[in-house]
């Protein structure tokens, strides 16, 4: 079990290269949770089918109730956890310690000294798969470092806030990552081609324990996610999850989150199933291969087991499967009218500064009049007074817009850019929109305020323009409380003149469909067609400070028409609220041209996605 990543975190972002490669060959859980949030109710929740709700708070030998150890004695099954060496220590001189494995949280376990002799330190596993002395039931403890959690002391390993802001993953996080497909690439090898593996019906279950830590949701505890389904607790509204009484939770289902999962078998191969599951189903798999009965949530019919990554019966896999898949057939497209629009000069993004702060927007998109739910460009605050600046919640107004306003469908998401995970870093809530105001609420461990060096990222706001709206800038006035940080562009009413490449517009976006929209080469008027082929790329990152390519959703689609509508899933882009897409458009040649001849790239153009209607049977 990996610690605190998310399905989108591991499986969009390019850092755990071999993980990949194993989803695309065995079994790919794609609607995979955690049981809830934090750590230990999910490790204790696969051993036992049971666990805490609330809080990281069981300690060793704590838990009296039945637990999957007892099962496997009972039927005369052997079993073996195998710990890797410390974060702190090293292969050539390793230190091992026992002391906080969830096997020692049952008292059962703790208290009998030939089941703690059973703790065994990793290199003990090698042996065994050489001597062929594997166990029946094997748990493997990577580290903190290995399991990508990463510790609280200061290095190039500390935590980070995972997918807190736009702009991909923290150097931090990729490191560790990276050490998790280390980790994997090292041992999963080992073990598929170990006599133990062959002698009969084997499996490797390799899943996280939760979704990632974000900074931005306080009323979720600061995880990004609070998804889950079947033997997830609800939790009451009120409910303080995060330490921060100003966000309490409200109410409902406190799940993990949706993580990545492989399930490796040696009998059936590549298969890929959008069936909920979570840690309660890879007990219950065991169980039921075993016979042994089942334990707590894992006897809830409505728990599924995994057999289907055993037996075949997933779908194949596809754009609506597997993330790094391409669309292979014409994507459908519709075609936009810029009649009533007039031509308007293209603007590059202006910043503006206050004694308090300094405000980046990071575009300057056209919008379209008579159009709903149109991308407007994402900020960034760079703070340079925090005692004065953020004390109050930070508020949008638009001004000098008129006939445009704020769609209901916003989803303004709040986050901040940290080096570190810090617990002094300024803390968004949910926010609250009006027609021409959003407001994010803000806190902070002291007074509301951030203590660190920090960059507050607003993304996923949208706009809607009536047919009748002034053409021009639409400007917001940014401010917090009586604290006036300034005002910049959001978007320009009205389409771009021509250029001699593609001109990018903002993107509509609707529930579950993005509509990408550009202006064709020598195409001033609706219906017109140049013949040429445009290779549309969306990308996770800002292209223009990337420090390397590649590190989060990639997708190309090419099209004919210039305007491309695709779905959440055809790209698979994910659901989490807020996360900054850069989208560039080039000309790729006439379509009866064999090889494709580029144009220049036109200017990235970035937008948000706002999360979706759940999968089906996700509470």
């Amino acid at each position: 079990m990996l610690e605190n990543h998310s399905y989108a975190d591991t499986w969009y972002e390019h850092d755990m290269p071999y993980l990949h490669q194993l989803a695309r060959t065995y079994g790919l859980p794609t609607q995979m949770y955690g049981i809830t949030n934090p750590t230990v109710p999910n490790r204790v929740g696969l051993l036992s089918g049971r666990g805490r709700s609330i809080g990281d708070n069981v300690k060793a030998g704590q838990l009296s109730y039945p637990n999957l150890i007892d099962q496997l004695q009972q039927h005369h099954l052997t079993w073996g956890a195998y710990y890797q060496h410390t974060e702190t220590s090293s292969n050539q001189h390793p230190v091992y310690n026992f002391s906080q494995s969830t096997l020692l949280r049952f008292q059962d376990i703790y208290d009998n000294s030939a089941r703690r002799a059973r703790l065994l330190p990793l290199p003990d596993l090698e042996s065994a798969l050489k001597d062929n002395t594997v166990p029946n039931f094997a748990w493997i403890a990577p580290n903190f470092l290995t399991n990508s959690h990463g510790t609280a002391r200061p290095g190039p390993y500390q935590y980070t806030f995972q997918g807190a802001g736009p702009g991909g993953s923290a150097g931090n996080d990729t490191r560790l990552e990276n050490l998790a497909n280390t980790f994997l690439k090292h041992w999963i090898p080992r073990i598929i081609h170990s006599k133990a593996w062959k002698s009969g019906p084997s499996a490797i279950f390799i899943t996280e324990d939760e979704t990632s830590y974000d900074a931005s949701m306080p009323q979720n505890g600061n995880w990004a996610s609070n998804l889950g389904t079947t033997g997830s607790p609800s939790v009451a509204a009120g409910t303080i999850l995060g330490g921060n009484p100003r966000f309490p939770f409200p109410g409902g289902i406190n799940g993990g989150g949706r993580i990545p999962a492989v399930v490796l078998t040696n009998v059936a191969k590549h298969v890929v199933s959008s069936q909920p599951f979570n840690q309660f189903s890879i007990l219950k798999t065991i169980e039921s291969a075993w016979h042994l009965g089942y334990l707590g949530h894992a006897a809830n019919p409505q728990v599924k087991t995994m057999s289907v990554f055993f037996h075949g019966g997933g779908k194949p896999a596809g754009p609506s499967s597997t993330p790094w898949s391409r669309p292979t057939a014409p994507v459908p497209t519709t075609r936009d009218q810029w009649t009533a629009n007039p031509a308007v000069p293209a603007l590059p993004p202006k910043q503006t500064s206050s004694p308090d702060a300094i405000i980046l927007p990071s575009a300057d998109p056209h919008i379209s009049l008579g159009a709903s739910g149109q991308a407007a460009a994402s900020l960034a605050v760079f703070v340079t007074n925090h005692a004065s600046s953020l004390s109050k919640n930070l508020s949008l107004r638009l001004t000098q817009s008129s006939g445009v306003t704020f769609s209901r469908r916003s989803s303004p998401v709040g986050s901040t850019q940290v080096a570190n995970a810090d617990e002094t870093a300024t803390q968004f809530g949910p926010s609250v929109v009006g027609s021409h105001t959003i407001s994010l609420p803000i806190a902070g461990s002291r007074n509301g305020v951030g203590q660190v060096p920090e960059t507050l990222d607003i993304t996923g706001l949208l706009l809607n323009a009536a047919p009748n709206a002034a053409t021009g800038p639409v400007k917001v006035n940014v401010s917090a409380g009586s604290v006036q940080l300034g005002t910049v562009v959001l978007a320009t009413v009205g389409r771009p003149k021509q250029r001699t490449h593609p001109n990018l517009l903002a993107p509509i976006i609707r529930p579950g469909t993005i509509q990408i929209r550009f202006q064709t080469l020598g195409c001033e008027t609706p219906g017109c067609s140049s013949g040429r082929q445009y290779e549309i790329e969306i990308t996770g990152q800002n292209p223009q400070t990337a420090t390397h390519p590649n590190i989060n959703e990639h997708a190309i689609l090419y099209t004919h028409s210039h305007s491309l509508i695709i779905t959440d899933f055809t790209a698979e882009l994910t659901s989490l609220a807020g996360k900054l897409y850069w989208v560039r458009v080039r000309s790729v040649g006439h379509s009866s041209q064999k090889s494709p001849v580029h144009s220049e790239w036109s200017l990235p153009l970035p937008f948000s996605v706002l999360p979706g209607p759940l999968p089906s049977g996700v509470s």
